[in-house]
């Protein structure tokens, strides 16, 4: 009952996610995701792990009123580290951005699982690309983009675990924007 309140609460403080939700949805996931995080480190076993997943995917997307689902997985104005700032090998940007401890947005890693799916490398010679070349792992950014639907938490995670999925997820991102954070 006690999470029901508070996830009320968290949908009722952005009630009206733009197309584009800003950074009160960032808030509201980080929320989301450490509040998890903490509840699959606790949990007595594997069965109990697998509802805590569960619980957190209805949090993320399946209600309705998910300010991420309103925003329809497009992000505008958040905040993060950079951690990783690669390319591929015909050029293409691979950037991964920490927004807390426990939650990560971050483009594909190569082009074999890009051809997989949505394209989210960093095109060659973008506005994003030029932005990020500039920058370095460690800085504060603040950025714009879209995450990807996925029927177990509203936007596509990459983790090859159960474990890395509650404990330190990476959503798959496609950057539009990026800039130095103020």
């Amino acid at each position: 009952m006690q999470k029901l309140v508070l996830l009320v609460a968290a949908v009722l403080t952005v009630a009206a996610a733009p197309a584009g939700a800003g950074p009160d949805v960032e808030q509201w996931m980080i929320g989301v995701v450490t509040d998890f995080a903490g509840r699959y480190e606790k949990a007595p076993n594997d069965m109990a792990k697998g509802l805590v997943r569960r619980d957190r995917s209805n949090a993320l997307c399946q209600l309705s009123q998910s300010p991420l689902a309103k925003a329809q997985g497009q992000v505008r104005d958040w905040t993060g580290t950079i951690t990783v700032l690669d390319a591929t090998s015909d050029g293409r940007g691979v950037l991964a951005v920490r927004l807390s401890p426990q939650l990560s947005v971050k483009t594909i890693n190569n082009t074999l699982s890009e051809s997989l799916g949505p394209p989210t490398l960093i095109p060659v010679g973008s506005a994003v690309q030029r932005a990020a070349v500039a920058m370095a792992i460690g800085q504060k950014i603040r950025f714009s983009g879209t995450m990807f639907p996925n029927k177990d938490d509203c936007a596509r995670e990459l983790s090859l675990t159960p474990e890395g999925a509650m404990s330190d997820p990476e959503f798959l991102f496609r950057f539009t924007d990026l800039h130095a954070a103020e």
